[in-house]
């Protein structure tokens, strides 16, 4: 009986201990493509998921996250009818690894930020001259996004977090236009603004 209560004991303990850096995240995204000789729009989407905030030394903490991200851009104003209007939505599940630093002081720990990531899109939409259509996967190069982030926030009393971040992707995301013979673009970039509360 004492055994069981000792290993009853042991894995409670255990399960208190990592749900303490467990939380819940979630917050505004602003993106936008880059594409030369032409101008986007920032495109507004949403991103949630869950963290896990791991402190380690010398005011640094990791905080590996899964989070389901919108990004998508709007292009207004070109020369071409069948163009004219564009705009996409890709939804990603990401896996961002932060990098925090900052000094406790006690009710509040500021930090800078550094954030690479990898993501894979789930779901898209297209809108062209006010027809939606889903994307076509099958003449897409690749899913898969990739890139860093760099930001600072603020955390209030080891459970609540707010932090802003600027973004770039990587990778080549010509095939998200419908006029990939003519230009070639580079991924997404933008803002995100996160809230947190952690348990």
């Amino acid at each position: 009986m004492k055994r069981l209560l000792v290993i009853a004991a042991a894995l409670l303990f255990s399960a208190t201990a990592f749900a303490e850096g467990f939380g819940l995240i979630g917050g505004y995204t602003s993106s936008s493509l880059k594409m030369k000789e032409m101008s986007f729009k920032s495109s507004a989407g949403v991103h949630a998921g869950v963290a896990y905030n791991i402190p380690l030394i010398a005011g640094f903490n990791l905080q590996p996250e899964l989070v389901y991200n919108v990004k998508g851009f709007n292009w207004e104003g070109a020369d071409s009818d069948v163009f004219k209007d564009q705009a996409g939505k890709f939804g990603y599940v990401e896996l961002p690894v932060q990098i925090q630093w900052g000094p406790d002081l006690l009710l509040l720990r500021p930090y800078v930020l550094a954030e690479p990531f990898v993501g894979y899109a789930v779901t898209g939409k297209k809108v062209i001259n006010n027809g939606e259509t889903k994307v076509d996967w099958a003449n897409m190069k690749s899913r898969v996004e990739y890139g860093v982030g760099v930001g600072a926030g603020i955390e209030i009393y080891n459970r609540v977090q707010v932090s802003f971040k600027y973004y770039w992707n990587f990778e080549d995301a010509s095939q998200w236009s419908d006029i990939t013979d003519k230009v070639k673009a580079k991924g997404f970039s933008g803002l995100t603004f996160t809230a947190g509360i952690f348990f």
